[in-house]
């Protein structure tokens, strides 16, 4: 009776075994599953056999897995061949990738939707089917509504919620850009390249920066174009500037339709309007002087509230500080000049040591080089006119002299109301008062007469 009790229950054990699904450290098994293995410390164990060893089973079944110890990854028969799960087509390594086709294989969406790139969860890059491209955390996280865009760094174009049409490449570039945009143009069209370039920027459109801190003060300013690091740093609401060269126009703050180009050009500039500078240092001093032109390095370098001065030549007008109307053109010309007015010197080192003393031409290399040196009276060295090479060189206080030639009153100190029309004409000439020479050589010995 024992032996069939025992009987009995072995057959209903394998009907069982073969009619309900099987749990392995579950007595619930799940019904979806014909075997539900449940673990907290352990996992499956598939078998693991070397290439050979694979590829040596015969009639493998459609679906069987192994791991192959050779190759370190699963392999699996597709009923014809073995795969290598790890080079299935449709599959991206992360470690590279070959036989690829720009055709099939790609990273991206297959359907309208924008592709998101993510650093710890945390949005790091944005392709939008809207013109939107957005490179680097937090570079513009506030966009909503805005179209064609292009941010790349760390919170570039970070705030900016509608404006469009914008390019923000560099960390914090473009930053506020937006904030407080009331008329469709505010905040459009800007361009900043480099670390912080046009960062306060709140209103301001149609502006170019290029450069670390280049523009990066400016909120409502607008057509201003900075290349260069701290190039227009410190503008906020100038206008229609253009700086070329580190720390050019740097300090300009409401100044406008100022042009820099070079170094440290215009670079105290704060509120001058109209200047032009091109050269390194040119200008570099000038704080409210307006309409001034400097062509060369240093031209016009000290000049502070200086107006309407034009200078063309490497140092030409470099001390010059509140002289106005003053021109020249040649190296060195008006070199020492600082407070004189209404002075024109043509060629190189003209008028170079003049100072203070007004309506002076002087045209050709180094006349009228020593001009108002020791004057004691506002009218010494006064109304003088020099055209030659060296005419009226050697004059200290004279005044209202005339020379036109090649070393014309070469030698005139003090004398004053002569005039000397031809080469080396009263050249000799030092105190003499009252005289005209007309003609080569003419009274070419005369000194005191």
């Amino acid at each position: 009776m024992k032996q069939f009790t025992l009987l009995l229950s072995l057959l209903l054990s394998g009907f069982l075994s073969f009619s309900q699904n099987v749990g392995i450290g579950t007595t619930a098994p799940d019904n979806s599953a014909q075997l539900d293995i449940v673990s907290t410390s352990k996992g499956l164990l598939v078998p693991r056999l070397t290439t050979a060893q694979r590829t040596g089973i015969g009639t493998p079944a459609k679906g069987l897995l192994v791991f192959d110890t050779d190759t370190n990854g699963f392999w699996f028969y597709n009923g014809t061949v073995w795969i290598n799960m790890q080079t299935l087509t449709n599959a991206w390594s992360l470690v590279g990738n070959a036989g690829t086709d720009s055709l099939i294989n790609f990273v991206g969406t297959t359907d309208n939707k924008p592709l998101v790139f993510k650093i710890n969860n945390t949005p790091a890059g944005f392709v939008g089917n809207n013109g939107n491209v957005f490179l680097g955390k937090g570079s513009a996280t506030g966009s909503t509504t805005a179209v064609d865009n292009i941010a790349i760094g760390i919170n570039a174009l970070k705030n900016n919620t509608n404006r469009s049409n914008l390019v923000a490449i560099g960390d914090g570039a473009l930053y506020n850009n937006g904030t407080g945009a009331t008329y469709p143009w505010d905040a459009t069209g800007n361009t900043a390249l480099g670390s912080k370039a046009l960062y306060s920027n709140t209103i301001g459109y149609a502006n170019t920066a290029s450069g670390s801190y280049s523009l990066s003060y400016n909120s409502t300013g607008s057509n201003n174009t900075a290349n260069g690091s701290n190039s227009l740093s410190s503008n906020t609401i100038g206008y229609a500037n253009t700086a070329s060269g580190s720390s050019s126009l740097s300090s300009n703050t409401i100044g406008y339709a100022n042009t820099a180009n070079g170094s440290y050009s215009l670079s105290y500039n704060t509120t001058g309007n109209y200047n032009t500078a091109n050269g390194s240092n040119s200008l570099s001093s000038n704080t409210i002087g307006y309409a001034n032109t400097a062509n060369g390095s240093f031209s016009l370098s000290s000049n502070t509230t200086g107006n309407y001065n034009s200078a063309n030549g490497v140092y030409s007008l470099s001390s010059n500080t509140t002289g106005n109307y003053n021109s020249t053109n040649g190296t060195n010309s008006l070199y020492s000049n600082n407070t004189g007015y209404s002075n024109v010197a043509i060629g190189v080192s003209a008028l170079f040591n003049n100072t203070d003393k007004n309506n002076l031409v002087a045209i050709g290399d180094s006349a009228l080089y020593n001009n108002g040196t020791g004057a004691t009276q506002s009218y010494h060295a006064t109304e003088n006119t020099a055209l030659g090479s060296k005419a009226l060189y050697s004059n200290t206080t004279g005044l209202s002299n005339t020379a036109n030639g090649y070393r014309s009153l070469y030698s005139n100190t003090t004398g004053l109301a002569n005039t000397a029309n031809g080469v080396l004409s009263l050249s000799s000439n030092t105190t003499g008062q009252f005289n005209t020479a007309n003609g080569i050589y003419s009274l070419f010995k005369n000194t005191t007469g």
